[in-house]
């Protein structure tokens, strides 16, 4: 297995040399940053779990269960609703329901498989957990417009990543990538759109310009859900890389997926089925095939939303697996900064069948850039 070099590789390392040390400096920043101390007559909402009374805040309220920030020390755990005992919050909360009803007020209980909201539990509203999608404090929800964005379109999630990158000197460089992501899950049903494009210049004092990235990648991945666990998926994704010769490839793909895990911190699920690629190398002509199907997809939110996910894809031709073949993957690395901004760090590789003996059928790359996220 070889790898390419030249412009192209040295450009995608050498432009990057000093953004993972920006990374450190802003992860060391959020995680050291100090909490607002708290007021001694500050109210603190009680829960009971197996016997035990802990006060503090609840900060969010989710498919599986509470995070819960104790008075005693920093920090926050999350509290299954079946170890849960009993419950009762100081302020008010907005619970949404998957019916996309939705009710304010107090949390004053569990009791048989149900929240109680309201002023009091012989009066209060029984919210079955099994249909709660989501439960956020309202005085954050009022004061936040990223809040009330989020809940309103609460099945909903997107992020947008942009980085720049420009340098002037014996050679000057011209960089962008471009990515936009969209998560739609919504029992039974599943819709995940990913999108990114690069471009990057090289113009010596010559005046020669050289074109070092001008890719683009798309995929739409749809879901449906036959089990709990168990989905039918399709999958189309195309994408283009002129400087290593490829104008088009396009690969559908479809078949079923098995989830080991998803809640509200991640997901992990493989699929398996088959499919078809098609692909134009330009001057070397084009190939197509049919392949199999094998990813995975795997993502998990971490202390304080620092998020880590990734994503591997392999199709081996049906006949001719040692000929045909495509195997892509990605790793990103994503630290909040001020909400809604993130850094995000993201390591992607390619392994394919390209005829060109000049730019070889292996390419990894890593970049940087700035992510709005809702």
């Amino acid at each position: 297995m070889k790898h390419t070099s030249g412009t192209a590789c040295k450009s995608v390392w050498g432009n990057t040399t000093k953004m993972p040390y920006l990374l450190i400096l802003f992860l060391i920043a959020t995680v050291t940053c100090p909490l607002p101390a708290r007021s001694e007559e500050e109210l603190f909402d009680t829960v009971v779990v197996k016997g035990t009374t802990l006060k503090g805040n609840v900060l969010k309220i989710g498919r599986k269960g509470i995070e819960f920030e104790t008075q005693y020390g920093r920090g926050t755990i999350h509290i299954r609703f079946e170890d849960l005992e009993d419950i009762e919050t100081e302020g008010l909360y907005l619970i949404l329901f998957e019916d996309d009803r939705e009710v304010k007020g107090r949390i004053v209980g569990i009791e048989y498989g149900h929240l109680l909201v309201g002023e009091e539990p012989a009066s209060a509203t029984r919210v079955p957990i099994q249909t709660l999608v989501a439960g956020v404090s309202y005085r954050e929800a009022e004061k936040s417009f990223i809040y009330r964005l989020r809940h309103k379109y609460r099945y909903w999630r997107a992020h947008f990543d942009l980085g720049l990158e420009w340098e002037e000197g014996a050679v000057d460089k011209r960089k962008i990538t471009l990515g936009l992501g969209i998560n739609r899950r919504k029992v039974p049903t599943r819709l995940f759109c990913a999108f990114d494009y690069k471009y990057e210049t090289t113009e010596t004092q010559e005046e020669i310009e050289t074109v070092d990235k001008d890719e683009f990648q798309g995929l739409i991945l749809g879901e449906y859900d036959l089990r709990k666990k168990v989905f039918l998926f399709v999958l189309p994704a195309a994408e283009r890389d002129e400087p290593r010769g490829i104008s088009f490839r396009a690969y559908p793909t479809g078949g079923i997926g098995y989830r080991f895990l998803e809640s509200d911190k991640g997901l992990v699920q493989l699929q398996l089925g088959a499919g078809y690629v098609y692909e134009s190398f330009g001057s070397f002509g084009r190939n197509e095939y049919v392949c199999w199907h094998i990813s995975m997809e795997g993502r998990y939110e971490f202390w304080r939303g620092i998020e880590l996910g990734s994503r591997i894809m392999y199709l081996p031709g049906v006949r001719r697996f040692r000929e045909d073949r495509l195997f892509r993957w990605e790793v990103d690395f994503t630290v909040p900064v001020v909400d809604p901004l993130a850094m995000k760090v993201k390591f992607t590789g390619v392994h394919d069948n390209n005829p060109s003996p000049e730019v070889g059928d292996n390419k990894t790359t890593m970049n940087v850039a700035l992510s709005l996220r809702f």
